[in-house]
């Protein structure tokens, strides 16, 4: 570089070592405390009061819409699939038994297959009789769901008012249902009602005045069905029959569930009562085909034990299926939740009632052989 460019000289001035050499030590800056800020308040949250309940509320409510989507989803190809194990079956069993009728000879042939025909269409008629009716029934699934959560957060205000709302709503329904025996049960809840305003009284007294009295009746509509489907099972020498009493009794079982309770199922919970029945059906067609083939093995052994056992097994197991598909149903069409305690003595009075008619069966058919073998010596 030109050092004629140059304004000045900078050797003239002091550097930076011989500055702190004439002001000696410098004294270091004292460090400044850290304060404690426990004391302090935390900071004000971006929802307070009511609008962090109603975010709050949106949050659970989209989880739980996230949760129906998928169930739905899941019990939309359960539905497929026990549908399509029910048909091969149905479909297997029918043409053995048009192969067997035609073997006979053409008129006995035809004359299975009008039979057959007949049958198919009679069951029809009666289930879309009985599904008709369940449809015309309303729904209080919003009821039950929010009725279930403010069991959970009882502090919730907003889940309280819409529980009550809906609570009226289905005092108004059942007033109309024309059901004499519930009158008087709904007056003296309206009279719980105008005296408190504490929708855990409420709860109780509708457990305790009404729903005791609707969960008896379901009960005996369970007890009934379920003996109706094991002696029907265990006498009925076709695969295709059992499916059609198990399926029909299983329909006709949940529309008297419904009719009890005058509600029915929402769309969802009625999608898992058809996917039990299905299920149900199918148990019923498998069982038999395996009662069949046990039959012949254990026949040839032991002449009565072999013959009545896989019946009667048959017979216990499909009133179990027609039993976990009312119990689905009541759950259901029930305005609340089913309790605990309740659902477990329902279940015990129901089994220990099927238990006794099958045995009491069992008796009749032991006595009967051996009259029978009486008489012939």
């Amino acid at each position: 570089m030109n050092e004629d460019k140059i304004p000045f000289e900078l050797s003239d001035y002091p550097d930076s070592d011989s500055i702190n050499a004439e002001k000696g030590d410098v004294t270091p800056v004292a460090e400044v405390p850290e304060e404690d800020l426990s004391g302090y308040p935390d900071a004000e949250p971006k929802y307070a009061g009511k609008e962090a309940e109603q975010q709050e509320e949106m949050e659970q409510h989209g989880r739980a819409l996230k949760s129906r989507l998928t169930a739905g989803r899941r019990i939309f190809l359960l539905i497929l699939v026990a549908l399509l194990i029910v048909g091969f079956i149905a479909l297997y069993s029918i043409s053995g038994f048009v192969s067997q009728a035609f073997a006979r000879g053409l008129g006995w042939g035809w004359t299975g297959v009008a039979l057959l025909t007949t049958a198919a269409f009679l069951l029809l008629t009666l289930l879309w009789r009985e599904i008709n009716g369940y449809l015309r029934l309303r729904s209080f699934e919003k009821l039950r769901t929010e009725a279930s959560l403010w069991i959970d957060n009882p502090a919730n205000a907003h889940v309280e008012k819409r529980v009550k709302k809906e609570f009226g709503t289905l005092l108004s329904h059942l007033e109309k249902a024309g059901d004499a025996e519930i009158q008087e049960p709904l007056v003296q809840i309206r009279r719980e009602m105008e005296l408190s305003d504490d929708m855990q009284e409420w709860i109780k007294s509708t457990e305790e005045v009404l729903l005791k009295g609707l969960d008896e009746r379901a009960g005996v509509c369970i007890r009934r069905e379920s003996l109706y489907v094991a002696v029907g099972t265990m006498v009925s020498p076709y695969t295709f029959l059992d499916a059609a009493i198990l399926l029909w009794r299983a329909v006709k079982l949940v529309s008297k569930v419904s009719e009890v309770y005058h509600i029915r199922a929402g769309m969802c919970g009625t999608a898992r009562i058809v996917y039990r029945s299905l299920v149900a059906t199918a148990v019923a067609m498998i069982t038999q085909e395996v009662r069949a083939a046990l039959s012949i093995e254990f026949g040839r052994r032991i002449p009565f034990i072999g013959n009545f056992f896989p019946h009667f097994s048959q017979g216990f197991l499909n009133a179990l299926m027609i039993i976990w598909v009312g119990r689905e149903a009541r759950r259901r069409c029930r305005p609340l939740p089913v309790p605990e305690e309740e659902e477990k003595r329902m279940l015990h009075e129901v089994l220990e009632c099927v238990r006794n008619e099958l045995k009491a069966r069992e008796d009749e058919i032991k006595n009967g052989r051996q009259n029978s073998n009486e008489g012939g010596n």
